[in-house]
């Protein structure tokens, strides 16, 4: 038998991915972390101007106010790149001006350690790392020139190296856990996608299967009533094919199916979705196309199934299909879509076959 190569069809089924929960609870963390942080800096900028020191008040009620504008925004738009960035830039200046203040001994530079697992849950590891080096040099700077904001608030060389030291040490613990977290949500992310595709492909053709349209379907169909696009439905049923499992054997049946999954795929949009709906049906969602388009679609279908060449023996065996068409704006909802659609490839059937028959 003549028959072509199995191919998938460029339409991808629309479903809701494990990557937007992943997405959404990220968001959440970092606006949780971001809301403690703000109280933190809050309550420190209190205590500072209680002991008159009008500075540390105010660099602390500064940074706590900008944090609170970052977090308005991400309520208001959403966590993107460019305002976890922003609220890299709030954390790194006021680390460094911590440092830079100095102190007498390391209780004052403890609280900004806390900042460093914090770096790596608000930009993620990568960006972390840039954030974190950048202060271990800035910090390694510091000590070595002794430039802090005031030289008598100096730290001791002991001092220095403590802090340095714990500093770099758990910015490489923070940033390992982080690559550990990622690396293992990026595990479960791929894990996720092969078991969605097994459960939403058929085997045989590699299109879509039954459980894929019928989501989708009703996906569009909300999507419909929500003033979204309409759509149309074809449903393609494969004529006497029963005649070709008993008189040529499965193999030959299968390659039927294949054959025309493949004229199928040639001759849609790639917007449009095609899925496996049974044995010897085909289900094709064209979006966008009202009942007089998917006529047309559905007759350009039928004139090239009619002209595969398949062979048994050296002898032609003719192939064609029955296709049934329905509009969503025909219809109250999916099933009485499929209903009509169904209704189509019958009266097609009654009608000789080979035929395309309005539901």
């Amino acid at each position: 038998m003549e028959a072509g190569h199995k191919q998938q069809h460029s339409g991808s089924v629309e479903h809701a991915p494990i990557s937007d929960d992943l997405a959404w609870r990220q968001a959440w963390l970092v606006f949780l972390a971001m809301v403690l942080c703000t109280l933190v800096i809050a309550i420190f900028a209190a205590i500072a101007f209680s002991f008159g020191d009008t500075q540390a008040a105010t660099i602390l009620a500064g940074t706590a106010i900008l944090v609170m504008l970052g977090l308005i925004v991400q309520m208001l738009l959403g966590l993107n790149q460019l305002l976890r960035l922003y609220y890299g830039l709030c954390g790194a200046g006021l680390f460094l001006y911590v440092v830079l203040r100095g102190g007498q001994d390391i209780s004052d530079l403890a609280g900004v350690l806390a900042m460093v697992p914090g770096f790596v849950v608000v930009l993620g590891w990568r960006l972390a790392a840039v954030f974190l080096g950048t202060l271990l040099a800035a910090t390694a700077t510091v000590f070595v020139s002794d430039s802090y904001l005031v030289p008598a608030d100096a730290l001791s060389l002991l001092v220095e190296l403590k802090f340095f030291v714990a500093f770099a040490g758990l910015a490489l613990f923070s940033l390992g856990v982080g690559h550990a977290v990622d690396t293992s949500q990026r595990e479960l992310l791929a894990d996720y996608q092969r078991v969605s595709m097994l459960a939403y492909k058929d085997a045989m053709t590699g299109l879509a299967n039954r459980r894929a349209s019928e989501d989708l379907l009703v996906y569009r169909w909300e999507e419909f009533k929500r003033g979204g696009p309409g759509f149309a439905v074809l449903l393609c049923n494969i004529d006497d094919f029963k005649k070709f499992n008993q008189l040529f054997g499965r193999d030959f049946g299968d390659g039927v199916i294949i054959r025309i999954a493949n004229v199928l795929v040639h001759s849609l949009r790639n917007q449009d979705v095609i899925s496996r709906w049974g044995g010897d049906e085909f289900l094709v969602l064209l979006p966008g196309a009202s009942q007089k388009t998917a006529l047309q679609v559905a007759e350009r279908i039928r004139r090239r199934v009619d002209g595969v060449e398949l062979s048994m023996g050296g002898e032609r065996v003719p192939v064609s299909v029955s296709i049934g068409v329905a509009a969503v704006d025909l219809v109250l909802g999916p099933s009485d879509l499929l209903n009509i659609a169904n209704a189509g490839v019958f009266q097609a059937k009654q009608l000789g076959k080979n035929r395309v028959v309005p539901g």
